[in-house]
């Protein structure tokens, strides 16, 4: 049913309602209430416009680059851009605070992000989260880095070859934003050495880099020197050349204390075995697919363990585990006083009782 509606604002205009009558007048006496959709339209380009000359008037001092695309686009696009930055900014800070590895990579999407001067780009991801975006930006660098590859501008890397060669293969070990990655032709003797170093085939050999496989120049050394001493010739960066032919690099823990949801995991490699050591920690069990899983307050038997048994801890794990012990050094403690128990060991004589009990008083004796 058609209703004729005169809005706050003066305005009237004619809406299309259904449903019960009871419904439809509720609505009917609220829509009375509200500014009509023109008046609405035009407080939202208003409010829009002054948050545009906000956002415009930061990018500036920020010296953030002018956005392309129509006047409309480019308003829009402006608050847009605002929160997204100062979200990522306040996201920053926070790693950096915790002085984590990962503000690093923080710092260069946020780099990244304050560089997109398209309209488009900011009103196409108004709606992502942060990992979306970085899931965009790191496409992005890995677009650049093979376009810098087809035209042969990288010239910081050298060709090896090693005095008894096994092949004519040349393995090209090759670092990216967060993995690195060996191409070559088919090879047995490469394929070898990528697998036992933890490559994954993803179309080409590729390990993803993260706290527990260590720097990427250090596995990147690893991985060289194995297929030197393989037989196998290898593009590497010049910084690393003599790191790859001494040997000369961190080696890959497999020993691991890592945290999940409030707890602790201790994980090994599958070619040595810790579980009886584990176990004997206080509390532990063994979670398939996780490892031995231990709580946090045992803090003081864990550190032992991992002194003990050369584990290495992640920062979460480390964190974790002295948020738990500032918790409990932070109880306060006592000294309670002893009360000494009193025991009565007066014992009245029976003998006496009875005699008493055969006693008549006085006001009940015969006269």
């Amino acid at each position: 049913m058609k209703y004729e509606i005169e809005y706050a604002c003066g305005h009237t205009g004619t809406v299309q309602l259904f449903g019960k009558t009871a419904d439809r007048e509720r609505k009917v006496k609220w829509l009375e209430t509200q500014i009509c959709p023109a008046c609405e339209h035009a407080e939202i380009e208003k409010r829009r416009a002054e948050e545009a000359a906000v956002a415009k008037e930061k990018a500036e001092e920020f010296g953030l680059p002018e956005l392309e695309g129509t006047p409309k686009q480019v308003s829009w696009a402006l608050t847009i851009r605002d929160k997204i930055i100062k979200r990522e900014i306040e996201a920053l800070k926070g790693e950096e605070r915790k002085h984590t590895a990962e503000a690093q990579q923080q710092r260069q999407f946020v780099d990244w992000l304050c560089q997109q001067n398209q309209a488009g780009f900011w009103i196409d991801h108004r709606r992502h989260y942060s990992d979306e975006l970085q899931y965009f930006w790191k496409q992005d660098q890995q677009k650049k880095e093979e376009e810098k590859m087809l035209l042969g501008a990288d010239d910081d890397t050298e060709i090896i070859a090693p005095e008894e060669k096994s092949t004519n293969t040349i393995a090209r070990i090759k670092e990216h934003l967060d993995f690195i990655e060996v191409k070559s032709e088919k090879d047995d003797s490469v394929i070898r050495c990528v697998k036992k170093c933890g490559f994954k085939w993803r179309g080409t050999w590729k390990l993803e880099i993260t706290e527990k496989t260590g720097s990427a120049d250090d596995r990147m050394a690893e991985v060289g020197n194995l297929l030197l001493n393989a037989g196998v010739s290898i593009e590497i960066k010049k910084a690393l050349k003599e790191k790859a032919v001494k040997g000369d690099f961190k080696a890959k823990s497999y020993k691991w204390i890592d945290a999940k949801d409030g707890k602790l995991y201790i994980t090994w490699h599958r070619d040595a075995s810790y579980y009886n050591e584990a176990k004997r920690l206080p509390g532990a069990k063994w979670v398939s697919g996780r490892g031995m899983t231990v709580k946090p307050e045992y803090f003081e038997e864990i550190q032992e363990f991992v002194n003990l048994y050369q584990f290495s801890m992640t920062k979460k794990a480390q964190a974790l585990l002295k948020e738990a012990e500032d918790k409990i050094k932070g109880v306060p403690r006592v000294a309670p006083v002893t009360v000494k128990e009193s025991v009565d060991n007066s014992k009245p004589d029976l003998q006496n009782i009875l005699n008493s009990s055969r006693d008549i008083l006085d006001d009940l004796r015969d006269d």
